[in-house]
């Protein structure tokens, strides 16, 4: 019961770990609590959604073989960082790749998981350029 209480200084456990992909450092007073789940989820051959999308991102470098022509991100309202890291990572893979996203910062219901309303207006200026 100990291990699910703990908190990173925020109060949200493994958030740094799902926005960027950062493994928390080895003396982290959270590194136990992230250990015990990782292996949890190993021995039932599982993942959590913030981890498919961590393994995407370091996937991202070796998914050059196919061209890319358009990247197409639908609800960009309920993304985080590391979701826009991926689709900037796509939108690089080629320098021609056309990038459309579409949103409405009004229909956000993911802020509770790091997504950003805002950044609507950075992917809409990001897109435009």
């Amino acid at each position: 019961a100990k291990l699910v209480k703990a908190k990173t200084k925020n109060g949200k456990p493994f958030e740094e770990y799902y926005q960027t992909g950062v493994e928390p450092a080895e003396d982290s007073p959270h590194r136990r609590l992230f250990d015990v789940f990782l292996n949890r989820l190993r021995q039932y051959n599982s993942m959590t959604y913030g981890m498919l999308l961590v393994s995407m991102a370091r996937l991202m470098p070796s998914i050059t073989q196919r061209p890319i022509s358009h990247v197409l991100v639908d609800e960009v309202q309920d993304i985080d960082l590391l979701q826009w890291q991926i689709i900037r990572a796509f939108q690089a893979l080629q320098a021609e790749c056309a990038l459309f996203v579409v949103g409405d910062q009004d229909q956000a219901i993911y802020e509770w998981r790091g997504s950003a309303p805002l950044s609507c207006r950075t992917a809409a200026s990001s897109a435009a350029r």
